[in-house]
């Protein structure tokens, strides 16, 4: 584990173990919908209910608008747009009424 930022995030570890008590760390793909299956089940287990959920997924790499291939938009739009959206939607079995859903957006390292 590491006391500083790696590649500009917190070692999950590290950021588990920072916040203390009452926390669980689960590593995952926003892109990936096993992985929001495998993080919502383990809220379920855990908590059985969500509160509030924070959802934003950001990734892009500055290419120049005639050389944006498929595998780029595919990247993008996969993590930042169906990331984002998979991961509300499969938040909703067990979110509590009156919960609150809040979704970021910005560019990869600018909220």
């Amino acid at each position: 584990m590491s006391s500083s930022p790696v590649g500009g995030s917190w070692p999950l570890d590290e950021a588990v173990r920072l916040i203390g008590r009452n926390v669980t760390g689960v590593r995952g793909d926003a892109a990936n919908l096993d992985d929001l299956d495998r993080l919502f089940d383990t809220v379920r287990r855990e908590k059985g209910r969500i509160d509030v959920l924070y959802a934003s997924a950001v990734i892009g790499e500055a290419v120049p608008l005639g050389e944006i291939a498929e595998q780029h938009f595919d990247a993008t739009f996969g993590l930042n747009t169906g990331g984002t959206l998979f991961t509300v939607q499969k938040a909703l079995p067990p979110f509590t009424d009156g919960g609150a859903t809040f979704i970021g957006s910005g560019r990869p390292g600018r909220p």
